[in-house]
């Protein structure tokens, strides 16, 4: 790294794939062969409408937010 330069500005853009990742792991946890042991049971179809609703206005509102609070990595 050259002396005087900023790290946060070698960062363009997070990888989108831990997110998804994430969202894709809670999603086929509760539908998996592990949720009896786990104690987790199958989510009702009338979920997931909400679910999608709710994780597509919570990323960029956190993108948005982490621009705000930290306008370095913009």
């Amino acid at each position: 790294m050259h002396p005087g330069t900023n790290p946060a500005r070698r960062f363009r853009r997070p990888p989108p794939c831990r997110p998804v990742a994430v969202m894709t792991v809670g999603v086929w946890l509760p539908l998996s062969p592990v949720a009896g042991v786990l104690g987790m049971q199958a989510l009702p179809m009338s979920y997931f409408p909400w679910l999608i609703g709710t994780l597509a206005a919570y990323c960029p509102l956190t993108q948005g937010v982490k621009s705000w609070v930290h306008p370095a990595v913009r």
